[in-house]
């Protein structure tokens, strides 16, 4: 185990020393630090940072910390838990860097409030930050985080999240506003329901079950979207990337990319007037159009008519199933 060299105390400062933990008290915030000794058996991750605290459901997690991962679970208990565990090949100059970023957890108006500042020199020193935090499935998240994945479980609650060059993974979650922002990193999730729901990355995928909501924008580029179900009025936006989605109501949909193929499918007896163009077009004979289709075009309607259906490719065949 490594020896504690030097503790330095003021008068806002409590430190006890037990064998393996340094417990560090200024005013209400609290942490505990670990040595070497007490790094996870598990995956010789060393624990850094272990907090609990007793919260109550529609509260929010706050977090803006650069340069890590965060794993959140949701669940029924009335507590927030959070872990901050590091790894490195190099765990002394991992600590000190560690040690520079003044990580700050605690409770503030009954929020979590998770900061850490931008490690300065981070290219050098490889090493690794995982942030685990479990709050109930009713809690709002407010999170901000670079070169790290993201994943959050099911949640009731506002979600404003954004990361870059890190994958978003999300569970089945449900309120009144969401979006979400990452860059190089793909965006999956299993349903999505808000009033609003946006969501923006860069060469990388997006990917749901469900999208329900009365306004939805989802952007990427040089990738795919893929929606098994999408509900709403929608726009989606990509290039170089392929776009399949099936809308499950008659709102339409908005749909752009370049050199890439685009397929939709819409219910049988959908009202939707049409107006697609690509370097080929399809649509399914079971559908009445009234208007005119070439190779090319189709610009029409189909049961009468209703909301519309845009779609654009260049490079790229549109089929309407």
């Amino acid at each position: 185990m490594e020896a504690v060299a030097d503790v330095r105390t003021d008068a806002e400062t409590m430190v006890d020393i037990e064998t393996d933990v340094i417990r560090v008290e200024r005013g209400a915030k609290r942490f505990v630090i670990r040595t070497a000794a007490v790094a996870d058996a598990r995956n010789d991750r060393e624990v850094m940072i272990s907090e609990r605290f007793d919260v109550k459901e529609g509260a929010s997690l706050r977090a803006d910390v650069a340069h890590a991962e965060f794993n959140i679970i949701t669940g029924s208990s009335d507590e927030a838990e959070v872990e901050v565990t590091l790894d490195s090949n190099r765990m002394s100059r991992a600590r000190e860097r560690f040690e520079e970023m003044n990580w700050s957890v605690a409770q503030r108006d009954g929020d979590i409030i998770i900061l850490a500042d931008d490690p300065r020199g981070w290219n050098n020193w490889n090493f690794e930050i995982d942030v685990t935090v479990r709050i109930p499935s009713r809690f709002n998240i407010d999170l901000e985080t670079t070169h790290g994945d993201v994943v959050v479980g099911d949640l009731e609650g506002e979600l404003s999240m954004q990361t870059s060059h890190g994958d978003v993974e999300l569970g089945d979650v449900t309120g009144g506003r969401m979006w979400i922002k990452t860059s190089h990193g793909d965006i999956s999730g299993q349903a999505l329901r808000a009033s609003l729901i946006e969501v923006h990355t860069s060469h990388a995928d997006l990917e749901f079950e469900a999208i329900e909501s009365e306004e939805f924008s989802a952007t990427t580029s040089h990738a795919d979207v893929e929606i098994e179900s999408l509900r709403g009025e929608s726009e989606i936006r990509t290039s170089h990337g392929d776009v399949r989605v099936e809308l499950v109501d008659g709102l339409g949909a908005d749909i752009t990319t370049t050199h890439g193929d685009v397929m939709v499918y819409v219910a049988k007896d959908a009202r939707l007037d049409l107006d697609v163009r690509g370097a080929e077009v399809k649509m399914s004979s079971s559908f009445n159009l009234n208007g005119r289709m070439s190779e090319e075009v189709i610009d029409g309607h189909i049961n009468g008519g209703g909301r519309l259906l845009r779609v654009r490719t260049s490079h790229g065949e549109v089929s309407i199933r």
